[in-house]
């Protein structure tokens, strides 16, 4: 059986008011350190291994850090179980559900990235871009880029 983790809100909403602030208080912080210092780490590796076009490092990392983002927003949203799992589509449809504006993301080109040697930047829907992270950022997709498109990073 899988590991999972779970802040019950529905419970939380049982408690007294200050039992229920010092928990959600602890929970956010577990939360934080748990998975968004961790994303964030990630984030800034992927956001590296861009500019350097080193595609596989970039890959990697950028799944990581979406998925440690979407794990902390499942836990912090009371929305569902975070399991020991790399299923990031997954992950979009829950928060979807019930939060649609957590997973409204502008794709574009940022400003300035041009004078950093960004000369292209694929127009892609963010469904789409999740659906790339999971398929060639994760763990068993490692061992075979050999066929990754390189188009992504140019």
């Amino acid at each position: 059986m899988a590991q999972s983790m779970r802040i019950d809100i529905p419970m939380l909403v049982r408690l007294p008011s200050d039992q229920r602030q010092r928990f959600e208080s602890v929970a956010s912080r577990i939360v934080a350190e748990t998975f968004v210092f961790t994303a964030d780490r990630d984030y800034l590796t992927a956001r590296f291994s861009f500019f350097e076009k080193q595609n596989h490092l970039f890959l990697w990392s950028a799944a990581q850090a979406v998925e440690k983002y979407l794990k902390a927003n499942v836990l912090l949203l009371g929305i569902g179980r975070v399991q020991k799992s790399h299923k990031l589509k997954g992950m979009v449809q829950s928060i979807r559900a019930k939060h649609p504006e957590r997973l409204t993301v502008d794709t574009s080109i940022p400003v300035g990235w041009d004078e950093q040697g960004v000369g292209s930047w694929p127009a892609v829907h963010i469904d789409d871009f999740i659906s790339h992270l999971e398929t060639w950022g994760s763990p068993s997709s490692l061992s075979d880029l050999t066929h990754h498109p390189q188009s992504w990073m140019r």
